[in-house]
């Protein structure tokens, strides 16, 4: 059920509606979708997926349960230019940031990108999730690496938050922030009722394919290509896995956190260089579905919103990139990497 002031409301007429109508609307093609037989488990840590770099583990205790965060370390081709960090978003592994990798690693940039606790290749424990402890964890990956600071934070998405929320705790640890199409940019605790954990997990758990292609194809790539069915195949297989609910489980706290945290202000107090990418066509705002219709079509115009929000911070600036969704270094690399490669270098 939907909680909105208190009060139970029907899921016939505020959800299922607005879901089904977001699926036909999508439409993508699935003929590049492998057939059923074709699939294995992969797991719930991704332990079959192959990343493009080896995958590093470092231990950690967190709320009293070992577990162990995966992440990426790439040394500078050449003379040292600077650290990168990237931080990526929800339904991401980390190797998606390849493009990226490669081109800093080509500029002399060591480059680390972490799979967050409860993400990916990192440990699924049933922890009590949020921005500060992914921020802190983030912290000591870069203190077990001996890092003392970045010169460049990139964070995707639901990673732009995390990004920023690293960066208010953690300023002396951050020298630029670079956000790629984060979310958080309006309070969606205003506009969009909470849902209970129950409705999600119940939600996520019945996932099918075409589901899951059309809300990618709805929220991140507004020209759906075969190029992104891998990610389809990655949720196809996790759900093969035997701890798929436990996987549910975990995946529905990342929702709820975003849901309760919006950025702009917290962007607003920090000091170091800020800049935003965001797509023209970026119309991601979780939970979209689950806000009036009254209140549907006042959400996610991203593009706005920062343009909005730039002139109000310390040192602030944007680039909107025409014709780009939610994930302009897949969609518009050579674009995306030219503004980065600037900005990481004023």
């Amino acid at each position: 059920m939907i909680t909105r002031g208190g009060a139970l409301v029907g899921l016939s007429t505020v959800v299922a509606a607005p879901l089904a109508a977001a699926a036909q609307s999508a439409a993508p093609d699935a003929s590049a979708a492998p057939p059923d037989a074709q699939l294995r488990p992969l797991g719930i840590a991704l332990e079959r997926h192959p990343y493009p770099y080896p995958r590093r583990m470092l231990p950690l205790t967190v709320q009293n349960v070992d577990v162990r965060m995966a992440y990426l370390d790439l040394a500078p081709a050449g003379p040292p230019a600077g650290v990168a960090l990237l931080l990526h978003g929800r339904n991401f592994p980390a190797g998606y940031w390849k493009p990226v990798i490669d081109a800093f690693v080509g500029r002399g940039w060591r480059v680390i990108a972490p799979d967050q606790l409860g993400f990916n290749a990192s440990s699924h424990a049933e922890l009590r999730y949020d921005f500060p402890l992914w921020a802190d964890t983030t912290a000591q990956l870069l203190d077990a690496l001996g890092v003392p600071h970045v010169d460049l934070l990139v964070g995707h998405s639901i990673g732009g938050i995390m990004a920023t929320t690293l960066a208010a705790r953690h300023p002396s640890r951050v020298r630029r922030l670079l956000l790629e199409d984060p979310l958080g940019l309006e309070d969606y605790r205003v506009l969009i009722p909470a849902v209970t954990d129950a409705f999600l997990y119940e939600h996520e758990l019945h996932m099918t394919a075409d589901g899951y292609r059309a809300f990618l194809a709805s929220n991140y790539f507004p020209h759906w290509s075969e190029e992104y069915e891998w990610l389809v195949t990655i949720r196809r297989e996790i759900a093969l896995s035997a701890d798929y609910p436990q996987w549910v489980r975990v995946y529905i706290q990342s929702y709820q956190q975003l849901h309760r945290t919006p950025i702009a202000d917290t962007l607003r107090e920090l000091t170091m260089p800020v800049h935003l990418i965001v797509g023209e066509f970026d119309h991601n705002a979780p939970g979209k579905a689950y806000a009036p219709e009254a209140v549907r079509g006042r959400l996610g115009h991203n593009a706005e919103l920062a343009r909005a929000l730039v002139p109000t911070l310390h040192a602030g600036g944007l680039d909107v990139l025409p014709g780009v969704g939610h994930c302009p270094h897949l969609d518009a690399f050579d674009r995306f990497d030219a503004i980065a490669r600037t900005f990481a270098t004023a």
